[in-house]
């Protein structure tokens, strides 16, 4: 099996919508095709859209468009329920929703209004159909999107893609992933500019403002950043000596190593490796720089009746 890479692009296939609860601490960048709403039970964790961050507290509610660069991260383990949606559930009924993405603030923070309160209720009532997947649950789930998406199109701002800039981002999400993945499986090596650029056909000029304008970082922080986790990672999770970590990181001596490590993580890699001693990374699906874990349907139900409690005692 291939390495999985840094900048991940997740598809799922004969999947309209689902509902799961992550308990995360980190989730690297990654892309996906469909509408992503998220809730935040517990906790406090930022989310990262595109160049955007935003700070999350418990009750928070954002969406993230299809295929938009997005990260989580937090101090803590914090559970967060997602509703992922494919744009193809709305073609037939509603062919409007094809190529309509959100604008603006895609938070809206937890408050006493009726509105964010209307579709916290309709998000958690969507989830709780889902998870218990009682007979003829679909009807159930597909009602409660409508209605979900009607209430978000009320009180978020939205614009539509025309079809040829919708076939121009399937041309970009492409190009992303290319580079990504060939990134991921030779950040052992020497990799430059030109080497992609040759990959990609264009100009290193080209490339290199491509590069800035869809990861949000220049190609060298980019590379720099891949290969200080990988480092990070192995310090962790082995024993390995720094030059041994230098040399499967794609750093030529540890003294490049340690120069870049402090300078991401503000300590060096034997400090970082004490401080760190006798844990383990937790290591699950995606990417080795993600620490998360998804729930069961039955153990999501327990803790979002769990969650509904707890808010109606506040």
């Amino acid at each position: 099996m291939g390495q999985k890479h840094e900048f991940e692009i997740i598809t799922e296939k004969n999947i309209d919508y689902k509902a799961f609860i992550n308990v995360l601490k980190y989730r690297a960048p990654h892309i996906h095709s469909e509408y992503e709403l998220g809730l935040v039970l517990y906790g406090e964790a930022t989310l990262k859209i595109d160049k955007f961050s935003h700070s999350l507290k418990a009750g928070d509610i954002f969406i993230i468009n299809p295929f938009h660069v997005h990260e989580l991260s937090s101090e803590m383990n914090v559970p967060m329920l997602f509703i992922q949606v494919n744009p193809s559930f709305f073609y037939n009924a509603i062919p409007m929703l094809r190529n309509i993405d959100f604008t603006g603030n895609n938070v809206l923070p937890a408050s006493d209004d009726s509105n964010y309160s209307s579709l916290k209720e309709l998000l958690i009532a969507f989830s709780r159909a889902f998870f218990q997947k009682k007979d003829f649950y679909e009807l159930d789930c597909a009602g409660y999107l409508n209605l979900i998406f009607s209430k978000i199109l009320s009180l978020l701002p939205y614009a539509h893609t025309s079809d040829y800039d919708a076939i121009n981002l399937k041309g970009k999400i492409g190009r992303i992933k290319r580079i990504s993945e060939y990134i991921e499986n030779n950040y052992q090596e020497k990799i430059t500019l030109s080497t992609l650029s040759e990959m990609e056909h264009v100009t290193e000029t080209h490339l290199s403002h491509f590069f800035t304008a869809n990861f949000h970082m220049s190609f060298q922080e980019y590379l720099m950043k891949l290969r200080c986790e990988k480092a990070r990672s192995l310090l962790l999770t082995t024993d390995l000596t720094l030059i041994d970590i230098s040399i499967s990181c794609g750093f030529s001596d540890p003294k490049y190593l340690n120069k870049a490590f402090r300078k991401m993580y503000n300590c060096l890699p034997r400090e970082y490796r004490i401080s760190f001693d006798n844990q383990k990374l937790v290591v699950q699906q995606s990417s080795m720089l993600s620490t998360q874990n998804i729930l069961s349907n039955p153990t999501s139900l327990l803790l979002l009746d769990k969650y509904v409690i707890s808010s109606s005692d506040i």
